[in-house]
């Protein structure tokens, strides 16, 4: 584990809703994060200004390049996310 993973997930288990990356390796960075949510089972999506938001597949999630929209885009998941989960229940 790195030290960027080990910092990451001690925030995620510490309930942060929303964590700010900022590196000048962000490839390398991102790759990381996506192995340590591998190992969690965890969903990791990111968002920049040229590419939107995107799941940690690559997929084009929402072309919000606002930050505003990611953030409302992001939220409508949450909410869909915990509705599949209820139902199933």
């Amino acid at each position: 584990m790195t030290n960027l993973t080990n910092r990451m997930r001690e925030l995620i288990q510490a309930c942060f809703t929303g964590i700010w990356l900022r590196s000048f390796e962000m490839t390398e960075a991102i790759s990381d994060l996506n192995q340590l949510c591998r190992d969690e089972n965890w969903q990791l999506m990111t968002w920049d200004i040229e590419q939107g938001l995107a799941s940690s597949s690559g997929a084009a999630v929402s072309e919000a390049i606002d930050p505003l929209a990611a953030i409302r885009a992001l939220s409508a998941m949450a909410v869909r996310h915990t509705s599949d989960v209820a139902e199933r229940s």
